[in-house]
């Protein structure tokens, strides 16, 4: 341990020269204004700034795109409150709580736990990071085809069983995402499949354009609809500075979701396929299930945020740890990462710290000195942007479909997606007036595929044994839990007769 923090000490000394600071910030700061402009991601936005990376520092290369993938899931949680628009999938959790909380007027205190949970999560998720690193780097490798497959057909359980109140509906809007997931080439063979002969379906549907159509444009039909309320700027509370500092009270009262978000969010970023979207659905679930109030979520739960926020930034830092331990990428924005390293001349894996400790203890110790720049630009320019928000609100709505149009067409540079995005608009719509989840539909579209290429790799792998997705340990276990998720609502009730029949035998 004590060589540990020698060798993170001089990261540090690296980290806080003036250019890594400069750098950090400029990372940081794009990676927040990505995750607030809705069709970007932080994959997108992390790419964007790889042309800049050739040729430069390696140390200051790195820290700034770090800087751009942690720094985007502060950025979501703004556009999620105020506008009930996530900018990222992992976001879309903060918008189901966020947004009916900043129309109670308490737009401040669900952003300002937003922000401390995020600071949280990644801090502690850092502090992991340092100390455990390689541990965790060799248990990651225990992760095959099997244990993928499994890990994301529970997710897709754990979320269709407790995501909305009627069931039936939790699963047909997942059997609606899943088969918009198989629309274009099959993940292994390369077959066309329900593209009705159109070369622009080849390569499906894209999930920003889903994410963009399914609450961004249907949340402004659902507003335009409704109308526009005059009097809604009157029942948010004007924001002062005391408003956006962190309450120790309220951190404290929300200790235990900040705990289950942080262990989910990490253990599903060193996951190798898991990533920020399934942890927070994952911790998200997990928080209603064991709330006291699970009928106060998609209300207003403030519990929800801090879980959600605390988790998918715990993921980022989790996400680190394959990448920089075994050099294996475990999503796309860490995939653009290990495009960084080798564009800088540097090959991520086992070797990295004995070959280069300065670079990797400097990026990882420019992690706490960027989340600190993070929670001090998110909170002091909270106010400025609540204010710009409810005075210019009617005009935002334009800006909105204007960025997301720009979003979708620049995504492919094709029109064809400007037409999908408002066609998935309209039919989230049509779904959300007769109470269907959209975190099931986007969910089965975002996973479905590679759900699918890892079941048949996996089946590739043990010559066509169906069983080795119950032999292996890990994939056993999480295709048990799923098991009993879904016949827990019979065996509950077996379980309540259980006492009456004792009663009656006493009795006799």
């Amino acid at each position: 341990m004590l060589e540990t923090l020698g060798h993170l000490a001089q990261g540090f000394l690296l980290a806080v020269q003036p250019l890594s600071l400069v750098f950090c910030l400029i990372g940081v700061l794009m990676g927040a204004i990505v995750g607030i402009l809705p069709g970007l991601g932080s994959s997108a936005g992390t790419a964007l700034l790889l042309p800049f990376v050739f040729g430069m520092n390696p140390q200051y290369g790195l820290i700034m795109l770090a800087g751009i993938y942690y720094g985007t899931m502060y950025g979501g949680a703004i556009t999620s409150v105020l506008l009930n628009i996530p900018g990222e999938a992992q976001a879309v959790v903060t918008a189901i709580e966020g947004y009916p909380l900043y129309k109670q007027g308490k737009g401040a205190y669900a952003l300002r736990t937003a922000f401390t949970s995020s600071f949280i999560g990644t801090t502690a998720g850092v502090i992991l990071l340092t100390f455990f690193a390689p541990i965790l780097a060799m248990w990651c490798l225990k992760f095959g085809s099997a244990e993928r497959f499994s890990l994301m057909f529970f997710a897709f359980i754990f979320v269709a069983c407790l995501a909305g109140k009627n069931i039936v509906k939790n699963f047909i809007a997942l059997a609606i995402g899943l088969a918009l997931a198989m629309v274009g080439l099959d993940g292994l063979t390369g077959t066309p499949r329900f593209t009705f002969g159109k070369i622009w379906l080849l390569d499906g549907f894209d999930y920003t354009i889903a994410i963009l159509g399914c609450y961004a444009v249907c949340e402004i039909m659902k507003q335009t609809a409704e109308g526009y309320d005059a009097g809604f700027d009157a029942q948010v509370q004007k924001i002062k500075m005391r408003d956006i500092l962190p309450r120790f009270k309220e951190v404290w009262a929300l200790k235990g979701s900040i705990l289950r978000g942080w262990i989910i969010g990490f253990i599903s970023g060193i996951m190798p396929g898991a990533g920020a979207t399934i942890a927070t659905f994952i911790a998200y679930n997990t928080e209603k299930k064991v709330s006291k109030h699970p009928e106060k979520f998609g209300t207003g739960a403030i519990e929800g945020i801090a879980v959600a926020e605390t988790a998918n930034n715990a993921c980022a830092a989790g996400a680190m740890v394959p990448l920089m331990g075994l050099g294996i990428p475990g999503s796309g924005t860490t995939a653009v990462l290990l495009t960084g390293f080798i564009m800088v001349g540097l090959q991520p894996g086992p070797t990295l710290f004995a070959e280069h400790p300065d670079i990797a203890w400097s990026l990882i110790a420019s992690m706490y000195v960027g989340n600190i720049m993070l929670i001090l630009l998110c909170l002091l320019g909270l106010s400025m942007f609540i204010g710009l928000v409810k005075k210019a609100f009617p005009f935002i709505v334009p800006l909105i479909i204007t960025v997301c149009i720009a979003g979708a067409y620049g995504t492919n540079n094709w029109i064809r997606d400007v037409w999908l995005l408002l066609a998935f608009g309209g039919f989230a719509y049509i779904l959300s007036l007769m109470d269907f989840p959209m975190i099931n539909i986007l969910l089965g579209l975002i996973l479905g595929k590679d759900m699918e290429v890892n079941f048949i790799k996996g089946l590739l792998l043990a010559d066509g044994d169906i069983t080795t997705f119950i032999r292996r340990p890990i994939s056993g276990t999480l295709i048990v839990i799923a098991a009993l998720l879904i016949f827990w609502p019979l065996l509950k009730k077996l379980f309540s007769k259980l006492p009456r029949l004792n009663k009656k035998e006493s009795r006799v």
